[in-house]
C-alpha cells in the first residue's frame, strides 16, 4: 500500500536486531579495567552527552562494529568512540559532520612490519585507504549503513586478523 513503509519497516527490524545483539554483548566493563581501558559507563556517558547531527548513525555503527565480533570493547579514545581487540583498530571519525565516518588501523603505532597493504576483500568498495595499514568506511545515513551493514561487518573481521 506504502512502498516506502517496507524500506523504514526493514531499517527499524535491523536496528532492533542490532540493540538486542549489543545488548547482549555489553559484559566487558571487568575486561576493559583489566586492560586499563575505558569502560561501558564512559561509553555510555560520552554518547549521552555527544551532539553530532549523526548520532543515530554514530549508535547503528557501534552496534554494528559490536556485534561483528562479541569480544571487541568500545571505549572512549583520542575523544571519540573507538573499538578494542587486542589493541585498538577502530576510531570514529567525529569531525565528519555531513556523514560518519570510521577510521581502521592497526593500533597506535605505525608498524613497521607492514611493507605492503594489508588484505581485506572488499567487493563493494566500501574501504578507502589512507596507507598500507589504515583506512576509513564513510555512510551518508541509516538507510546506507543497513544496505551495506554485512559488508561493513565482514571487513570488520577481516580486519580483526591483522592485529598483532
Amino acid at each position: 500500500m506504502y512502498p516506502g513503509l517496507s524500506v523504514v519497516g526493514n531499517i527499524a527490524t535491523r536496528l532492533l536486531n542490532l540493540c538486542v545483539a549489543y545488548a547482549l554483548t555489553m559484559e566487558y566493563d571487568m575486561t576493559m579495567a583489566k586492560t586499563n581501558k575505558t569502560t561501558a559507563a564512559d561509553i555510555e556517558e560520552f554518547m549521552r552527552l555527544l551532539e553530532h547531527p549523526k548520532k543515530s548513525e554514530i549508535e547503528a555503527l557501534i552496534m554494528l562494529v559490536r556485534a561483528a565480533q562479541p569480544e571487541i570493547l568500545v571505549g572512549v579514545k583520542w575523544n571519540a568512540p573507538s573499538f578494542f581487540y587486542k589493541e585498538w583498530f577502530a576510531t570514529i571519525h567525529l569531525n565528519c559532520k555531513d556523514a560518519v565516518q570510521i577510521i581502521l588501523h592497526l593500533g597506535a603505532k605505525k608498524r613497521e612490519d607492514i611493507k605492503q597493504r594489508i588484505a581485506v576483500e572488499d567487493p563493494d568498495n566500501l574501504l578507502q585507504w589512507l596507507g598500507k595499514d589504515r583506512a576509513f568506511i564513510k555512510f551518508r545515513d541509516l538507510p546506507e549503513i543497513t544496505l551495506k551493514g554485512d559488508a561493513f561487518q565482514d571487513i570488520i573481521r577481516q580486519w580483526l586478523t591483522h592485529l598483532l
